[in-house]
């Protein structure tokens, strides 16, 4: 009887290290995976560009329109230089579509995430601009075709002169 209580004692301690190793080795790679892909995903950051010639339009817009920047995942941790991609969304897009499905399905970021993993495309800056003005404080938002004009300003110059040199 002293046997089997020893052997049954036994067991279970032999059943709980077994576990606890099970568990300590899928804790660790998770570890591993979570670095591995946090490093292979690039940043997204919003900013405003201020632009002289966007106050110009008529209906008293900010002068300084929204702006999304994508990192690469090495931006931080390196010192090299990137290209720069100005994507220009169409007229009737808004910026954070872009990162939402919203367009097409495409969640921008993930998928340069995935082109830059596999070696399909190399890192890269990407400046998505906006492309509406704002018409009056209900947030009614107007399409601009990035064209300058005394209405609504010099969306134009905006991305040629102000967005680049930013």
């Amino acid at each position: 009887m002293i046997r089997t209580k020893n052997r049954i004692t036994k067991q279970i301690k032999t059943n709980s290290m077994y576990r606890l190793k099970n568990l300590l080795v899928i804790l660790i790679l998770i570890s591993c995976f979570s670095k591995i892909n946090c490093q292979n995903r690039g940043t997204v950051t919003d900013d405003y560009v201020p632009s002289e010639g966007i106050k110009q339009n008529i209906f008293g817009d900010t002068a300084n329109p929204k702006i999304k920047v994508y990192l690469p995942p090495s931006y931080y941790i390196s010192d090299k230089k990137y290209p720069v991609l100005y994507y220009l969304t169409g007229s009737f897009t808004e910026v954070e579509e872009m990162f939402s499905g919203v367009v097409q399905g495409m969640v921008l970021n993930e998928s340069l995430d995935t082109l830059i993993l596999e070696g399909r495309v190399r890192e890269m800056i990407v400046v998505i601009a906006t492309a509406k003005l704002n018409l009056n404080k209900s947030g009614t938002r107007m399409p601009v075709f990035y064209v300058n004009s005394p209405i609504v300003g010099n969306w134009e110059d905006f991305i040629a002169v102000d967005l680049i040199s930013y």
